[in-house]
């Protein structure tokens, strides 16, 4: 059975059931949740991508750029102190906490919480078993890789660290032929009770306490009325395995006259084997409040494991007889780390004393060691060897040292004056030393041989910190700002030590040295800064900005001293130099700007946006030299490029944008989101250029495919997601129809086939596909040509706003009787270009199916009245992109990044064995067109390994 709660606001959870009796809690993270928090303040869901994204290329060749990532088991951790000794296990999710114990479970359900509420408030769902055993025994089962850590407090003598994961719990005889057992299936949690033979399940009943009454609807779910709203418990399920196959049996709840009890109501079964009571929890929470959790901070190591701060919302046991808890505390900071592939937790470490603490930025050293800084307010805030050990302020800034494992503090101390500080950004030099940045509102705050001693007298100053390797002392630490408000938003350092800040200031005397801008223009600008290794001077300093407002939120710097930047800008007139985009489209865009080392030029800025706002919130660079951008955008027109989502579906949605080497053009660009609105934070890229992307989102529906969790809360939960790398030059894909006719049809099913949602190739009926027509040469303005394809009018229509090119030189395409055509007559001095004609939409209707076709019946390009074979004659020919089945030129290259090597041989392995018509074959890999993946293509394949991929020639048969 699913249970839906009705919150206040018509906030929604979805809870499911399962028998064996069987309860599935699905946590509501977007996608897959690491619902791996801790201690009695710390609750945290990390809602990690799991999702493979297809994405149709510039040549067709379909690439995968959103990796399977974050598919985290869920898992129940052992209760070795972190919270109440009642508990054995707890497993965590977003919104809610499930406590395990002995003689009951208890459901902790978070409200939405008020504007500046100083507490969190729970509503609490106690079930116990009436009549059940009283000395039950509880065993955890199957552990799990990962472990979590728990830091809370100054006392180390109460930290927690090690704590195991389970993918079972086990209640044995609950009643007398009765068992119990709690498992995740997926991403849901589940508890399932096992009716041995002979037993009779009438004997377990269940009360419900937290509950003001309990009423069934007419389709069979159980709904459980708390204070807050609503918990539906869907029908359950009720079956028994006989031979091997599942049998179901009729079953249905039974409210018992007892106060708030109900019982089972099952048919007839086999009583001399086992019957399952299956109670499936679907958890789904839909819990308003606007303050969750966050990922704010990404890195990931050498090898591809990727390391998240932030913060996360609190918990606590709720004790006996509680119908509704709180929380005085606040926030509590996290650290997390994945492993490479992304399926399993190496740690997670949860940080904070009694009040609020916040993880904002993070940085890794070669020996995996996480250095974190952010703010608290907790006077309790853990610390560990520190230069500071009290708290100076309403806010102070932290700083902290991780060993490898997550579970040992090696410093931690607080850094700040008298007033509020913010730790905003953290780097880490080769010797260990740690760089941090933010702002303070103190007087006083800690300095050391500072470069400029004193506040700029506004209401907040950029503070530039450099901690020694142990932490245990200042190298430097100084100001930086003048009379108004200026603020650190993001630090880098260089292999020599020199260090990079942006930010913003709205200071006319903002401190400055050989900048490219000497003067604030606007209310406030961005500005970019390098200060040496030794913190004795400005390298550069400079304003960056335009008119209006401008921030800079990320930098990043390159191996030769470049430093790149990204932020926002309100500016009409924002430096732009080799820009893709020179003019502001909307209120606000996001800029991307090139310094060169000596901060003197800018090699390139560019503007990117659409008509309504964005910004731009975080930078990577790659070892090529390409930038990766990510933030947040609220308009529908934000520059696409290879998109994987090429609209955008709620209020605010994230962003990934890549830009090449000289900045003057776009490799990708798309959105990421689903109906809500969902923030990106920061970006990280390794080695093989995977970008690795974490922010935080409330839609229900962000982008995934084959998640363990499709559906978020609708509150604040963490996202984590990788997206490969990418070729975008790989294979033509070209139409090879017999010589003369003119004539191919596209068959969109490939792969998938018809699986009751009619999803061909990646495509659902509803979407939107384009089919792209590719012409090998230039057409001069002196010839011409005409295409017609002719299509199936009930499963698929052309898209008019989607056709491109063609359109946009010629005037409308003429659509009827199911076929549509285009006319290149009389082009009026317009040439097109090489390798591009046009493109044209085509959306699938309900009738869209597995025989779904499109045909092109008619092409002539440069008077040419026929195809010609593309291969041997590449001359005015045409060339159609799509999901579709045309041939493609093989190559051994599978991954297109230019070479034949080991990545591309675990790929082909894969695929082995695989024939055309069966879920796994792939055209991609069938090297010598046989219709099978097999020793003929491997014997290709091995051929050309460590070679040349374009002069590969098939084995001929």
């Amino acid at each position: 059975m699913a249970f839906t709660l009705r919150h206040n606001r018509w906030i929604r959870i979805l809870l499911g059931t399962v028998v064996v009796l069987s309860v599935s809690l699905e946590p509501s993270i977007v996608l897959l949740s690491v619902d791996t928090t801790g201690s009695q303040d710390s609750a945290l869901k990390v809602p990690c991508v799991a999702a493979r994204v297809s994405y149709e290329d510039e040549e067709g060749s379909r690439q995968q750029i959103v990796e399977a990532y974050g598919k985290l088991p869920l898992s129940f951790e052992a209760n070795n102190g972190q919270v109440d000794e009642q508990v054995r296990f707890l497993s965590r999710g977003s919104g809610y906490i499930l406590f395990l114990t002995p003689e009951e479970t208890v459901l902790s359900l978070q409200r939405s919480a008020l504007e500046n509420a100083d507490s969190t408030v729970y509503d609490v769902v106690r079930m116990q078993l009436v009549g059940a055993n009283s000395d039950v025994e509880v065993t955890g089962l199957e552990e799990q890789p990962g472990k979590s850590n728990y830091l809370f407090g100054n006392d180390p003598g109460k930290w927690f660290t090690g704590i195991p994961h389970v993918g079972k719990v086990h209640y044995a005889q609950v009643y007398t032929g009765v068992d119990m057992i709690y498992y995740g299936n997926q991403s849901r949690l589940e508890y399932d009770f096992i009716v041995a033979p002979d037993t009779d399940p009438d004997i377990i009943r269940l009360q419900f306490k937290g509950v003001e009454r309990l009423s069934l609807e007419e389709e069979g779910s159980l709904l459980l009325h708390t204070p807050g709203g609503e918990v539906v418990q869907q029908a359950p399920i009720v079956y028994q395995e006989i031979d091997g196959r599942q049998r179901n049996v009729e079953g249905r709840y039974a409210l018992l006259e007892d106060n708030n009890q109900v019982g089972f109501k099952i048919g007839a079964y086999d009583v001399t084997r086992p019957l399952i009571i299956d109670p499936v929890i679907i958890y789904s929470t839909y819990l308003g409040s606007k303050d969750w959790d966050e990922g704010e901070g990404i890195v990931v190591d050498s090898l591809g494991n990727a390391y998240l701060t932030g913060k996360s919302m609190p918990s606590n046991f709720p004790m006996l007889n509680s119908l509704q808890s709180s929380s005085g505390g606040g926030n509590d900071a996290f650290v997390l780390k994945l492993n490479v592939e992304g399926s399993a937790l190496v740690y997670s470490t949860y940080l904070g004393g009694s009040r609020s603490d916040r993880g904002e930025d993070i940085a890794i050293d070669g020996s995996g060691n996480a250095y974190v800084t952010g703010f608290t307010s907790s006077t309790d805030f853990p610390t560990k060897n520190p230069l500071q050990p009290i708290l100076g302020g309403g806010n102070d800034a932290f700083v902290l040292k991780l060993n490898a494992e997550g579970s040992t503090l090696a410093y931690s101390t607080f850094l700040g004056g008298s007033r509020s500080d913010f730790g905003n950004a953290i780097s880490v030099d080769d010797g260990g030393n740690t760089y941090v940045t933010g702002y303070t509102e103190s007087k006083d705050f800690p300095l050391e041989n500072p470069l400029q001693i004193s506040s700029g007298g506004g209401s907040q100053d950029v503070y530039l910190s450099k901690l020694n390797a142990e932490g245990s002392a200042l190298v430097y630490s100084t100001y930086l700002g003048g009379k108004n408000s200026d603020r650190g938003e993001s630090i880098v350092v260089d292999l020599v030590g020199n260090s990079y800040v942006t930010g913003f200031t709205g200071s006319k005397d903002f401190p400055t040295q050989n900048a490219i801008q000497v003067d604030l223009r606007g209310s406030s600008d961005a500005f970019v800064l390098k200060m040496n290794a030794e913190g004795s001077a400005l390298v550069y300093s400079t304003y960056l900005g335009g008119s209006a407002t401008d921030d800079g939120w990320g930098i990043a710097v390159n191996s030769t001293g470049n430093a790149y930047v990204t932020g926002y800008t309100y500016s009409d007139d924002f430096p732009t130099q080799n820009a893709i985009q020179v003019d502001l489209r909307g209120s606000s865009d996001v800029f991307i700007s090139k310094l060169n080392a000596e901060g003197s030029a800018l090699v390139y800025s560019t503007l990117l946006g659409g008509s309504a706002t964005e910004d731009g919130r975080a930078i990577a660079v790659d070892n090529l030299g390409n930038a990766y951008i990510t933030g947040t955008t609220r308009s529908l027109d934000f520059p696409m490029h290879y998109p994987i989502q090429s609209t955008k579906g709620g209020g605010f949605g994230a962003y990934v944008s890549k830009l090449d080497e000289s900045g003057s053009a776009l490799v990708y660009s798309t959105y990421l989101g689903g109906t809500g609105n969902d923030y990106s934070n920061d970006i990280a890229v390794d080695n093989l250029g995977n970008a690795y992307i974490t922010g935080y989102t409330n839609s229900t529906d962000f982008p995934t495919q084959n998640p363990f969790q499709a559906t978020n809360a609708n509150n604040d939960d963490v996202f984590v997601l990788k997206l490969s790398s990418f070729s975008t030059s790989p294979a033509r894909e070209s139409i090879l129809p017999t010589e003369g006719t003119g004539e191919w049809t596209m068959d969109l099913d490939v792969t998938k086939g018809d699986q009751g949602v009619r999803e061909l190739n990646g495509v659902a009926a509803g979407d939107t596909f384009t089919i792209e027509l590719i012409n090998n040469q230039a057409i001069s303005p002196a010839l011409g040509g005409s295409f017609i394809l002719s299509y199936e009018a009930t499963k698929v229509e052309p898209v008019t706003s989607a056709i491109s090119g063609i359109a946009s030189l010629l005037g409308a395409a003429s659509i009827k009787d199911g076929t549509v055509s285009f006319t290149l007559a009389g082009l009026s001095g317009v040439v097109v270009e090489n390798g591009y004609v046009g493109q044209i939409g085509f959306k699938a209707l309900d009738g869209f199916d597995g025989e779904t076709a499109i045909t092109l019946t008619k092409a002539e390009i440069g008077n040419a009245t026929t195809f010609e074979n593309v291969i041997s004659t590449p001359n005015n020919s045409v060339v159609i992109r799509s999901g579709g089945t045309s041939a493609k030129t093989p190559s051994p290259d599978f991954d297109g990044d230019g070479s034949v090597s080991f990545r591309d041989f675990i790929m082909f392995a894969q695929k082995f064995g695989s024939k055309k018509g069966d879920g796994m074959y792939e055209a991609t890999f069938d090297l010598d067109s046989s219709g099978d993946v097999g020793f003929r293509d491997f014997i290709s394949f091995a051929q050309f390994y460590g070679k040349d991929p374009s002069t590969f020639v098939p084995l001929s048969s």
